[in-house]
C-alpha cells in the first residue's frame, strides 16, 4: 500500500480537544468508510458507543496520553478471495501533546481528503488556544529587563535578565502541551486543580524563579 503525497493545506493550531470532538471527527469518517478505529495506549474500540469506556482508562490524568484514529475501507478483491472482510487504511489521524498528523493513503479519493481537513479546522479552530502564554511572558520580561537597563545604567544586569529570562521561556514551552484530548465532554464540571493543574505548576514555576531573580538583583543592586 502507497501512501499518497500531499502538500499540508492547514497547520494545525495549539488546541485542548473535548471527547465530544473526538465524537465529531469519528462520525465524520464513518459517513465515508467502512470501519474506524480510535487507540489510546494500549486500548482501541472499533465501536463509537465504547467511546466513554475508553475515556474511562485515562481519566486519572483527565486526558489521553496519546490519540490515532484510523479509517477503514473494506477492500472487496480480497475479502473475496480470503474470504473473510479485508480492510484497507485510508485515513489515519495522530494527536500527541506535541503534535497532530493526518495521513492519507492510496484509497482515499480528494473528496474525503477535503471532507476531513474541513472538519478538523472547523474543530481545532474552535478549541485553539487563544492567547500564548509565551509570547506574553517575553514581552513582559523584555520590556523590564530594558528597564533595569534604563533605570540603573546597568547594561550587564539588564543583559543577565535577558538570557535568564529567555531560558525560562524554553523551559515553559517545554513544559506547555501543544495539544491535548480531554477524556470528558466540553462542558462537564471537574474539580478546580483539575481544571487548573497546569496553570499552577506553571504559576509555580515562575513565582520560585522570579523569587530567585528578585532575590539576586536585591543583593546585586545593594
Amino acid at each position: 500500500m502507497k501512501r499518497k503525497t500531499i502538500e499540508p493545506k492547514y497547520t494545525f493550531p495549539k488546541a485542548v480537544l473535548y471527547l465530544n470532538d473526538i465524537y465529531d471527527i469519528v462520525m465524520k469518517l464513518n459517513s465515508f468508510a467502512d470501519k474506524v478505529e480510535v487507540s489510546a495506549g494500549e486500548y482501541s474500540i472499533d465501536d463509537i458507543d465504547e467511546l466513554d469506556k475508553l475515556a474511562g482508562q485515562f481519566t486519572i490524568h483527565d486526558e489521553f496520553p496519546n490519540l490515532e484514529i484510523v479509517a477503514f475501507k473494506l477492500d472487496k478483491f480480497r475479502t473475496e478471495r480470503n474470504g473473510e472482510n479485508t480492510y484497507e487504511k485510508i485515513i489515519s489521524l495522530s494527536i500527541s501533546k506535541d503534535f497532530v498528523s493526518l495521513n492519507t493513503y492510496y484509497a482515499t479519493n480528494n473528496t474525503e481528503i477535503d471532507s476531513i481537513e474541513n472538519t478538523l479546522i472547523k474543530i481545532f479552530d474552535l478549541r485553539k488556544k487563544k492567547i500564548n502564554f509565551i509570547y506574553i511572558f517575553n514581552i513582559i520580561t523584555t520590556v523590564f529587563s530594558f528597564y533595569i537597563i534604563i533605570k540603573y545604567k546597568d547594561i550587564k544586569a539588564g543583559i543577565t535578565l535577558i538570557l535568564l529570562f529567555f531560558l525560562l521561556s524554553l523551559l515553559l514551552d517545554t513544559f506547555i502541551k501543544k495539544y491535548a484530548v480531554k477524556t470528558y465532554k466540553r462542558g462537564n464540571k471537574q474539580s478546580f486543580f483539575q481544571r487548573h493543574k497546569d496553570s499552577l505548576i506553571i504559576n509555580l514555576i515562575i513565582a520560585i524563579i522570579s523569587s530567585l531573580v528578585t532575590g539576586a538583583l536585591t543583593k546585586y543592586l545593594h
